[in-house]
């Protein structure tokens, strides 16, 4: 599953993130691939935002991106090959100013 501030409402031109939980894998597997979480950020216009994602010690991933298009912004995150429960999700871009 995944949750996070990057997956709602965002402000503009602000790093944000999302983490993605592993499960039963945990921490004990140092062979878990960084390839087994996968994610894209579509913006408005249909533009790619860039993500990076990082493993985290105990399994889990986290996504971080900057939005920088005010719009709906479409973020796809699949686990080995299949989109988690919720994606795509659609979150909303906007200007805090």
């Amino acid at each position: 599953k995944a949750n996070g501030k990057g997956l709602g409402a965002i402000p503009v031109n602000m790093p944000t993130s999302f983490q993605v939980f592993t499960g039963a894998l945990g921490s004990n597997n140092g062979n878990l691939s960084n390839n087994l979480v996968r994610s894209t950020v579509t913006g408005p216009k249909g533009e790619l935002v860039p993500v990076k994602l990082f493993q985290q010690p105990n399994g889990d991933f986290v996504g971080e991106f900057t939005p920088v298009s005010i719009g709906e912004h479409r973020i796809d995150i699949l686990y080995a090959g299949h989109p988690v429960n919720g994606s795509p999700f659609m979150a909303n871009v906007y200007d805090p100013h």
